[in-house]
């Protein structure tokens, strides 16, 4: 069984077209009639940055995006040059040297050691000492006062009223 996890293939890259440089002015409607001739997609995001937009889309067909890019190519929507490209984008790996990995593999069976691993060690370390970092005690410098009395603050009023 571990042979048969072990070897399982990557899935492959996803093709997807990336409009970038989308100025903030364009709304959402105007690009989704830019894709109104090609088929529906079957992914669509669109990111807002600081000045501009990214628009991300994924097709049935590969031919439809490359058809997309070549239709696009130096598009300019409210007198900015639009940046369109086709990207590969990979499915995301667990990361290897994290407690889950650790416990799975332990639950797959096989020959694997109790004992974790240095990358896990350093890791465990790490959280620990960020764990210790939020439970020190506070300085004194945060401390409220108890609130005065009205006879402090009654004081208070007169003599800075007299100029004492």
């Amino acid at each position: 069984m571990r042979e048969r996890y072990m070897e399982r293939p990557a899935p492959p890259p996803i093709k997807r077209i990336r409009f970038t440089d989308i100025p903030l002015s364009v709304s959402d409607e105007e690009i989704d009639n830019l894709i109104k001739g090609f088929p529906t997609p079957v992914y669509s995001r669109f990111y807002v940055h600081q000045d501009t937009r990214t628009a991300v889309f994924g097709f049935p067909n590969l031919e439809d995006l490359e058809k997309c890019a070549q239709m696009y190519e130096g598009l300019e929507l409210h007198g900015q040059q639009v940046n369109v490209e086709l990207f590969e984008q990979g499915s995301r790996k667990p990361y290897v040297g994290s407690s889950r990995s650790y416990h799975l593999a332990g639950r797959i069976g096989g020959e694997f050691s109790d004992k974790p691993s240095r990358q896990q060690r350093s890791h465990q370390q790490r959280s620990h000492q960020q764990q210790d970092s939020h439970h020190k005690p506070k300085s004194r410098r945060g401390v409220r006062q108890p609130q005065p009395t009205t006879e402090d603050l009654d004081a208070e009023l007169d003599a800075y009223m007299n100029g004492d």
